[in-house]
């Protein structure tokens, strides 16, 4: 009787061997498969970690450029308007010796 109780326990014992075997590799392949699926992840994350990287130096270069010509337009602005002002000023004077011959002119014929 003891050695059927101890058959009946091995057989037991071998069914939950052989459970514990299909646990182990169903656990294995889902293991697998999130290890592929963390190796994707990370490599499309660094893909785009580069690529953003990139986007940002490039982008970072076009900013500088653009401040650039915007300081050098700005400058030019500056450097017209000074001689926009100057001839303004110039061309007033002239006007003002014109008006103020026309106005001696039209006084002396007055006199004639």
């Amino acid at each position: 009787a003891a050695l059927k109780v101890a058959e009946l326990d091995l057989a037991n014992a071998r069914g939950h061997v052989q459970q514990f075997q299909d646990i182990s590799q169903a656990n294995e392949v889902v293991l697998a498969s999130l290890n592929a699926t963390y190796d994707n992840y990370k490599s499309s994350t660094e893909s785009q970690l580069v690529k953003h990287k990139s986007d940002y130096i490039a982008l970072s270069e076009n900013l500088h450029i653009v401040q650039q010509e915007l300081t050098a337009s700005r400058e030019a602005m500056a450097e017209t308007k000074r001689t926009f002002d100057k001839e303004w000023e110039s061309w007033a004077n002239d006007k003002r010796t014109l008006e103020d011959t026309l106005v001696k002119l039209t006084m002396s014929e007055k006199q004639l």
